[in-house]
């Protein structure tokens, strides 16, 4: 889809362990892990517009993770507090700090538009942005980060790396406690938990 668009000076890279043969022309690929890649390779001053994370992992919280450990910081594992979990649509556990979350509950169209009145799918008026939602949670023991993924066409959205590093920034900051990182559209969304 993006190849398609009349934007000729698009340069697009994809990043995959496993070898992908069927790119268009002109899409670069790199055969890697696509978390590490990224830590090793987004620099402030790189560039990059947009990342669109389509990994079964949340990126932005690994990537946060990667590098406040390579400052030489000791980051464990954070449970999800059950309240916030009460207060969030439909959570669903990926890993000991990790969950998915997602209004719907059920299979979206590949090809959502992500109006702002209503639920392609419903027609229902749709509830507050997943992003303000996890945003708007506060807790004395938690620091929130909350990024918002952005839609760039029908079905897929990204991250501005500027986010990312206002994310990292933040959790530099910290010296320690715990921290939690959402990434999330309007939505569908990841969170996870931290400790320093």
């Amino acid at each position: 889809m993006l190849t398609k668009t009349r934007l000729p000076s698009l340069e697009i890279m994809v990043v995959d362990q496993r070898a992908v043969d069927d790119l268009p022309n002109g899409v670069t690929f790199v055969k890697a892990d696509g978390v590490e890649w990224l830590v090793d390779n987004l620099h402030r001053n790189s560039g990059v517009e947009w990342i669109i994370p389509a990994l079964p992992v949340h990126l932005a919280a690994l990537w946060v993770k990667m590098k406040i450990m390579r400052d030489g910081k000791t980051l464990d594992a954070l449970p999800i507090p059950p309240w916030i979990l009460e207060k969030l649509p439909n959570p669903y556990q990926l890993s000991k700090n990790s969950y998915a979350l997602s209004y719907a509950d059920f299979l979206c169209p590949p090809d959502c538009s992500e109006p702002d009145e209503c639920c392609t799918v419903t027609g229902r008026v749709r509830p507050t942005p997943l992003y303000d939602l996890v945003g708007s949670l506060r807790t004395l023991d938690h620091k929130m980060f909350s990024l918002q993924s952005q839609q760039i066409g029908p079905g897929f959205g990204g991250l501005r790396p500027d986010s990312l590093w206002r994310l990292l920034d933040g959790g530099q900051s910290l010296e320690s406690g715990s921290f939690l990182i959402s990434t999330s559209c309007k939505c569908h969304g990841l969170i996870t938990g931290y400790r320093l």
